[in-house]
């Protein structure tokens, strides 16, 4: 049923490693990378994606309730209001103050890692695994590469004085299997980044899909987590993206988002715990 929480596995749409750029098929024989649609292709499928008429009570139907979540839930623990842990932070993020009533107030999948609001798209990452050490890099501010090829394959240690010194904070995260780079919901993901990085000038600024917000809850499902299985998941509000270069070509495709709110987040206990702070 919609809206009840995910398994504690990685959720699917944002498992952590992964075969890397070029993997073989299950044959063994290359894969043939897919096209990447040009800026002006992906500001067109995330338009139309916008465009669309959600369906009344779905969360695509919702705009995301960003002021909200910036000013009085970023770096918190967001607490099962009733609905579920998954469902309450989806519930706080489409409708803010009403979350409280313990209703379930919008439809979402349940599974989904990607979920997609009317003027933004929200990751759900599961953090834990044992490629957990991978997950975050921590770079100076607005240092990170801007191509696939300047990726680095591990992760950035923290600067001298220890993690919480770190300006910025770079998350990697996979696509779901089954996307592709023009996937409605990954043109929305892309389509200003893309945009930036064209010859031409599109719509740079398009007043659709280079205005779609990426936001972030993360949880900690790992076992030596404080308070380990015996303490609820909760999700934590860990603000918005900006993207830093994609790997079309990874199988999922592989992104590299930089924590816009890097700096508020040194003071959240619960975020600290989350990068595996001090």
């Amino acid at each position: 049923m919609a809206g009840m929480d995910a398994p504690l596995a990685p959720d699917k749409a944002t498992r952590i490693g992964g075969p890397g750029p070029g993997s073989p098929s299950s044959s063994g024989s290359p894969v043939e990378p897919p096209r990447v649609p040009s800026a002006e292709e992906a500001d067109a499928i995330a338009s139309a994606r916008a465009a669309e008429t959600a369906p009344v009570g779905s969360l695509r139907s919702k705009r995301l309730q960003l002021q909200t979540l910036q000013t009085v839930w970023l770096g918190k623990l967001v607490p099962n209001f009733g609905q579920g842990f998954k469902a309450s932070a989806v519930t706080l993020a489409a409708c803010g103050a009403q979350a409280a009533s313990g209703r379930q107030l919008v439809r979402f999948s349940k599974y989904s890692g990607i979920q997609e609001f009317a003027d933004s798209v929200v990751l759900f990452v599961n953090v834990g695994g044992d490629s957990y050490a991978n997950l975050f890099e921590f770079a100076p501010p607005h240092a990170a590469p801007t191509t696939a090829a300047a990726a680095p394959s591990a992760s950035v240690p923290p600067p001298p004085g220890g993690r919480s010194a770190a300006k910025d904070v770079v998350l990697t995260w996979f696509a779901r299997p089954r996307d592709r780079p023009d996937s409605p919901i990954i043109a929305r993901l892309t389509s200003q980044y893309l945009a930036g990085h064209s010859d031409s000038k599109p719509q740079a600024e398009s007043e659709n899909a280079a205005a779609t917000t990426v936001g972030l809850f993360m949880r900690d499902t790992r076992d030596s987590r404080p308070g380990g299985k015996s303490s609820p998941p909760l999700y934590v509000w860990c603000g918005t993206l900006q993207l830093l270069v994609v790997d079309f070509a990874a199988s999922p495709m592989r992104f590299r988002w930089r924590l816009q709110d890097s700096k508020e987040l040194q003071t959240s206990e619960h975020f600290q715990q989350l990068i595996g702070g001090d």
